[in-house]
């Protein structure tokens, strides 16, 4: 069995012992790149392929044709012609303050000076020190200039806006070079998580492409479901004997787990898998939460705390095209950058408004955000959390509603009082009003319903209104509607009156309808919760 290539961003590391690290072919989606554009700027989320892509490109331009052999480009009228290739990473450039971040600048162009027997004159701007080196380089041949994690300066201090500023300066003053380096270049392509306007790059470059939504780039980060399948067989059925699951069973798991990622606005639009976290999960065979845990910004969590939780909201967001193609520092929108860093995905693209459709792509990034946010809002540890959601989900399966509720009484007598929140009609309207009580405990609550099971809809709108949660398994779909301040019986005589169990009567599963009341008062659910079990058609 070949090895698999988990964190190995070279391609020729990948490719120089032919037959023993598994690698997926791209080549058929870079081949139509390079053919068919020359100036690309293309958006990805953290540990999803980047840096190995940008690896391949530069083996591609240098010529390197014994590193291609057997794969699809190699079948191709590709000349193979070398380019020298100016091959930047931000993931090795100091940038822990300005200074260091000019300085790694300079080392880095000097060096690459050095390499090509290149002189470059010291005390010099960085957009001078680019153009020289460049005007240089292309007395060998037009110049490939491949620029990896162009924004991790910005990002890595996008709390602080002043150092921010200050970061995207300096990359301004680099990247205006390629401005007016048209005639000397060959092939520029850029990556990163964000568009930050002002850096020059989206501004200035004549014919930059941005593929970030692009059907051309939609599979070239990330494993198809085809691919998965074609190129990890060995390991999925390794995965399936150690979990004690079916082929079947195992493939859903690692769907439900790691796929759903879009990045093409076309109808038929392909989804992909994390690839960090699938060959993780395949060599570990087991399911669990990697992405996430390779280290989850800072500054988005407090971002999310800042706009009190909006979880529930994120399951069916829109966002405007305009707001994807331009992003700035200073007006930082958080459902925007939950897309562009991967903890939300597009769903759909709506032509005539121009707006697209973006939710949470799968249960990894769910759980795992869960376990962070549950924690900040109740001061819960995950630990715990993770019990209650087995408890929860038992006693469900069974059937038993009584001990589902008292188990949710219990579990919200374990939030401190000093935890606090504000009533509606504590004050008046404000932009940036704090979550209300019903807010918080309905966030909570939804947090939780979505934990339980992957057949889960919560805020489900029907043509009557929308239901707090259906919840379903294999025996028995259980719908919830959730009051503050009313009665367990008002929120079972909604479920009635707005008929919200009809569209599942046909599924030959027994239905139960539970009606909840959250006191405020209390900070807890009423004892006068009631439940109903339906008759379900046969």
């Amino acid at each position: 069995m070949k090895l698999l290539p988990i964190g190995i961003q070279t391609f020729e590391k990948i490719r120089e012992k032919p037959g023993q690290y598994l690698y997926v072919d791209k080549t058929r989606e870079l081949y139509e790149l390079v053919t068919s554009g020359s100036v690309y700027f293309f958006s990805r989320p953290r540990r999803f392929g980047k840096s190995l892509l940008c690896s391949t490109l530069k083996s591609l331009f240098e010529g390197r044709k014994d590193l291609f052999e057997e794969l699809f480009i190699a079948t191709t009228d590709w000349q193979w012609e070398k380019h020298p290739v100016v091959h930047l990473d931000f993931n090795l450039i100091a940038r822990s303050s300005p200074d260091q971040l000019r300085k790694g600048l300079t080392e880095f162009l000097q060096r690459t000076a050095r390499d090509n027997v290149i002189s470059l004159s010291e005390g010099i701007t960085l957009t001078e020190q680019l153009t020289l080196l460049v005007k240089a380089l292309a007395e060998q041949n037009k110049v490939v200039v491949i620029i990896d994690e162009y924004d991790k300066a910005i990002l890595d201090h996008i709390i602080n806006l002043d150092l921010a500023n200050q970061m995207r300066e300096i990359l301004k003053e680099l990247y205006t070079a390629l401005k007016s380096l048209d005639q000397y270049l060959r092939f520029v392509f850029i990556t990163g998580v964000t568009k930050f306007a002002k850096t020059s790059i989206f501004s200035g470059i004549n014919n930059l492409q941005d593929i970030s939504l692009s059907p051309i780039a939609a599979t070239m980060c990330g494993f198809t479901h085809e691919e998965l399948s074609a190129n990890f067989q060995a390991f999925i059925q390794a995965l399936a004997e150690k979990r004690k699951l079916s082929q079947e069973e195992t493939i859903d798991q690692l769907r439900r787990w790691y796929n759903g990622y879009c990045f093409d606005t076309e109808e038929e639009k392909p989804l992909v898998y994390n690839p960090f976290s699938i060959l993780l999960a395949l060599q570990n065979k087991q399911f669990k939460n990697y992405w996430f845990e390779s280290g989850t910004p800072t500054f988005l969590i407090n971002l999310i705390k800042q706009n009190s939780y909006p979880v529930m909201d994120f399951q069916s967001v829109k966002i405007a095209a305009s707001q994807l193609s331009s992003f700035e520092i200073e007006k930082i929108k958080l459902d925007v950058l939950m897309q562009q860093t991967g903890y939300l995905t597009i769903t759909g693209y709506d032509e005539e408004s121009r707006n697209y459709s973006a939710s949470y792509p799968n249960f990894e990034v769910f759980s795992a955000l869960s376990e962070i946010i549950i924690p900040m809002m109740t001061e819960l540890e995950p630990a715990a959390l993770n019990d209650y959601v087995v408890w929860f989900r038992q006693a469900l399966q069974a059937g038993d509603i009584e001990h589902f509720c008292k188990t949710l009484k219990q579990f919200f007598t374990e939030i401190p009082y000093t935890i606090t929140v504000e009533d509606d009609a504590e004050k008046p309207k404000q932009k940036s009003k704090p979550i209300t009580v019903e807010k918080y405990y309905q966030t909570i609550f939804f947090v939780i319903c979505r934990l339980l099971t992957r057949q889960v809809w919560v805020e489900q709108a029907t043509n009557t209104g929308r239901i707090d949660a259906v919840i379903e398994f294999e025996q028995r779909i259980v719908i919830v509607e959730l009051k503050v301040n009313q009665s367990g019986l008002a929120a079972l005589e909604q479920i009635k009156e707005k008929k919200y169990a009809d569209s599942y009567v046909r599924s030959g599963k027994e239905i139960v309808l539970v009606g909840i009341n959250f006191d405020s008062h209390m900070r807890n659910i009423s004892d006068d919760w009631v439940v109903e079990v339906m008759t379900a058609e046969n």
